[in-house]
């Protein structure tokens, strides 16, 4: 699925290629090519690969607002923690960078996920992230 579906982003700030979307888990992928502007030294800086988890997070609350009756992507998130995020590498030019989102807690409009991005195999970073969501009148 095309992420601009479910999340308000939109290029050059779009990180992911596609994105789905079941229940509180949205998986995405971001395929990391030479001529992307975002990897002028042959990789995909670690803070565009946070920000990748977080577009896949904000997929998982797009599919909410949209299953209420809502129009998707009419939320702001805005994140408010990364907490124990560690990398143990770099998704590099040809990689297949899949990024998983899982939503294990929320209060109100406080949301927590469980992040994971991996390329070709190898996990990359893991961790959790938080985020303040507002809808969009």
């Amino acid at each position: 699925m095309n992420p601009t579906s479910l999340i308000p982003h939109r290029p050059p700030w779009l990180v992911l290629d596609r994105i789905e979307v079941e229940g509180e888990e949205a998986r995405g992928v971001k395929l990391v090519s030479a001529g992307d502007p975002l990897t002028p030294d042959g990789a995909l800086p670690e803070a565009l690969v946070v920000e990748a988890l977080a577009q896949a997070a904000a997929a998982v609350l797009g599919a909410q607002v949209a299953a209420g009756g809502g129009t998707p992507g009419a939320h702001r998130g805005y994140l408010t923690e990364i907490r124990d995020l560690a990398f143990t590498g770099r998704a590099r030019v040809g990689g297949r960078l899949e990024l998983r989102a899982l939503r294990t807690r929320s209060l109100g409009r406080l949301h927590r996920f469980a992040a994971l991005a991996v390329c070709d195999g190898v996990p990359l970073a893991r961790g959790e992230l938080g985020f303040a969501v507002e809808a969009v009148p």
